[in-house]
């Protein structure tokens, strides 16, 4: 396992479901790191671990289908079920595409269709930073 695998790996076991630890996470990331994704996007580690302990408890089980490695990119395809507001599941199929630099997350982008989440989260489009 490529040491870029084994960083997102470790940042994805650490803000999954309840166990979620975000202080630890935030080790594995630059400090101005950015977050992209349809709904929501971050700017800086201060932003995104804000938006993580909003999220993470939300996580009820997450399993990896699939991970491609090249340079310092990491691409994770996954599926998360997650609880929502209702007390009902949703699952989402989401690919994750990670950029490291210097040995630690520096962008991580989400790709996922965000209607059902939107609609179980009653979230419309959140922009941060830049």
């Amino acid at each position: 396992m490529s040491a870029y695998l084994a960083t997102v790996n470790a940042f994805l076991e650490l803000t999954s479901g309840a166990g979620a630890d975000i202080a630890a996470a935030m080790d594995l990331l630059t400090d101005d790191v950015q977050f992209i994704g349809p709904l929501m996007q971050t700017s800086g580690k201060d932003e995104y671990a804000s938006l993580l302990r909003q999220l993470s408890p939300t996580h009820a089980a997450a399993r990896v289908l699939q991970q491609f490695v090249q340079d310092e990119n990491v691409c994770s395809i996954d599926e998360f079920v997650l609880r929502t507001p209702s007390g009902g599941p949703l699952t989402l199929v989401m690919a994750e595409w990670f950029r490291l630099q210097g040995g630690k997350i520096a962008e991580h982008r989400v790709f996922y269709d965000p209607r059902d989440f939107a609609a179980a989260f009653r979230v419309r489009a959140l922009r941060r930073g830049p």
